[in-house]
């Protein structure tokens, strides 16, 4: 342990003659990484505030925005999240103006402030951060990376019940999944559309529905499933496989064919 953080601080120390901005990005990428790793979060945003500072004396707006966000999620880790706010807000600001070279870093961003916001129990600001999360990389272009944030935002969703709202988050993500022949990305879409399938389900205005429709929505999670059990065995994922057989087990059940 001593001897990791030795090393990294070592890096920073050796590149501090070559240049300012080299010197940052080894606080950033070196020294303050390793100190996350070691969960010496107080430390590491430390770190982080010393490298924002020298890379707006180094005028690198992108270099800074890259350090405030890393600032952002030291302060998380470390549960101050009032200082985390403020990290992300100015990481956020500077990423909107550096502009369509930094789409993905905004996005990613907006991400981390709707997770703090969620952690408030802020839940309305955490779907605005996650729609501008959303909005980013739409324009960019980044699909997989959209799909990882409507997972993100479907588990918000869930938290609050709305289960109809969540099942069409969790369709619109497999579909963009599937366009985009991301296996992995596809097995995780289909188990969050069959939870969120299953929910509606076991929602009481499920009862007033006729017992066919009912069990057709069982039948079509259980082939789900099943798809998902072949996707995993192919990518080698066991937690996907062994969830995929335990929705397969329940939604038998769901469908009275014990």
């Amino acid at each position: 342990t001593n001897e990791a953080k030795q090393a990294a601080q070592a890096s920073a120390d050796v590149l501090r003659d070559v240049s300012p901005a080299a010197h940052c990005r080894a606080m950033l990428f070196s020294h303050a990484k390793i100190l996350t790793l070691l969960e010496q979060f107080g430390e590491a945003a430390r770190i982080c505030d010393e490298a924002v500072r020298l890379a707006r004396e180094c005028e690198d707006r992108v270099l800074e925005g890259q350090a405030a966000f890393a600032m952002c999620a030291a302060h998380a880790n470390n549960r101050d999240l009032d200082k985390a706010l403020k990290a992300g807000e100015l990481a956020a600001e500077i990423f909107q103006g550096v502009g369509q070279y930094c789409r993905v870093d905004e996005a990613k961003t907006w991400v981390l402030l709707g997770e703090i916001h969620f952690a408030l129990d802020e839940t309305s600001l955490a779907l605005r951060m996650l729609a501008k999360a959303e909005s980013c990389l739409e324009a960019f272009g980044d699909r997989r990376r959209l799909v990882e944030t409507k997972h993100a935002k479907l588990r918000m969703l869930l938290h609050l019940g709305d289960m109809e709202e969540a099942a069409k988050v969790a369709t619109d993500a497999l579909k963009i999944s599937r366009a985009e022949d991301d296996m992995a990305g596809t097995a995780q879409s289909i188990l969050r559309v069959i939870e969120t399938t299953s929910g509606t389900l076991s929602d009481e205005s499920a009862a007033e529905k006729p017992w066919r429709v009912y069990q057709q929505a069982c039948d079509k999670c259980i082939r789900l499933a099943r798809e998902a059990v072949a996707i995993s065995v192919k990518i080698g994922d066991p937690r996907i496989e062994g969830t995929a057989y335990c929705w397969i087990a329940y939604l038998q059940i769901m469908a009275s064919r014990v």
